[in-house]
């Protein structure tokens, strides 16, 4: 996610540099951020969280979906998974590791007033998602890679990772993975390959190393990934 995205991250920093108003249009933002998702929305169209989380802000993009972008959807999606684990509303501390333009802090702020919320990436990004939650009235806090430390507390935090550490090397994957233990709950969703790696096979790996009481490994038909979650301590 991180050396593998360096020349993505400098285009997208590029365009929004000139046109942060509209830094969803630029052509890497697009690449990496928008798209349409139909299989998420005839799943989710009528979920009650679709309508407390209306993005106003679209930032030179679309919202396909009757006002709602792929990366919202995604967001429901991913927290109606986590329902069936653990409550979201008792996270006070969240890890977005690999947040993207910033959606899911502000979904998880409109929804849970989640206390704490700490975005992890690139440096040359963090001035995107900033804007981005700055728009909406969001405070967080920015970090990168090697910054990433135990939450304050254990109990109630959540590690948050979604098509971002399955996109790291191996060796960036290694300085994030000692950490896992800290949070009481472990959100991952990832494909199969990535530049070569099998993440299936990584990936449940790792589980079996997780000190977490409950450990399981999802695979879904409406995004076509896996999960791993990870809760109890």
């Amino acid at each position: 996610m991180f050396t593998t995205w360096t020349a993505v991250a400098e285009e997208i920093r590029e365009y929004f540099d000139v046109n942060p108003e509209t830094f969803l249009k630029g052509d890497a933002a697009r690449r990496s951020y928008n798209g349409t998702s139909p299989r998420l929305w005839r799943e989710l169209h009528e979920d009650p969280y679709l309508d407390l989380v209306r993005d106003e802000h679209y930032f030179g993009t679309h919202a396909a979906h009757d006002g709602h972008t792929q990366a919202t959807l995604r967001s429901v999606f991913y927290i109606r998974q986590m329902e069936k684990y653990f409550d979201p509303w008792k996270v006070d501390y969240l890890l977005d590791f690999g947040p993207g333009y910033g959606n899911n802090a502000r979904v998880w702020d409109t929804l849970f007033s989640t206390p704490k919320i700490v975005l992890c990436d690139l440096e040359i990004l963090h001035p995107v998602s900033k804007y981005y939650l700055d728009t909406h009235g969001i405070t967080a806090e920015w970090i990168h890679m090697g910054e990433i430390e135990e939450p304050p507390n254990a109990k109630n935090s959540l590690f948050f990772a979604t098509h971002s550490l399955n996109e790291c090397t191996l060796p960036e994957r290694e300085t994030v993975v000692p950490w896992l233990g800290a949070f009481e709950h472990v959100y991952i969703v990832y494909n199969q390959f990535f530049n070569g790696m099998d993440n299936r096979q990584y990936f449940e790996h790792l589980a079996q190393g997780l000190p977490h009481e409950r450990v399981e490994i999802l695979f879904s038909k409406v995004n076509a990934k896996w999960t791993l979650i990870a809760t109890g301590l």
